[in-house]
């Protein structure tokens, strides 16, 4: 996958877990869909979001084939997926104690 294929990001833009996720985007310059997903509808979480994540909770992504459903996760795949020399905030080995 390139910089340059879309990332689908699924969430509630006021979600500040959503937000974390796209801040690390935006940073590394990742072309990426915010698709709303609103958890709290009347109706409750939309089936098809259940098929994303079982808990049906924001937020959920998908790149390439594979989906992800946590938001560490998903800072710490769009770190390595799209490695950047002058964006990198994942922690490579822990300091010493």
């Amino acid at each position: 996958m390139t910089t340059t294929d879309a990332v689908k990001l699924y969430g509630a833009a006021w979600s500040v877990y959503v937000r974390i996720v796209r801040l690390a985007l935006e940073e590394k310059q990742v072309k990426y869909d915010l698709v709303e997903v609103d958890v709290f509808a009347e109706t409750g979480v939309p089936q098809e979001h259940l098929t994303r994540h079982p808990f049906g909770r924001i937020p959920a992504s998908s790149m390439a084939s594979s989906t992800f459903t946590r938001q560490a996760r998903l800072f710490a795949i769009s770190t390595t997926r799209f490695p950047d020399a002058n964006c990198n905030r994942q922690i490579r080995e822990p300091a010493p104690r």
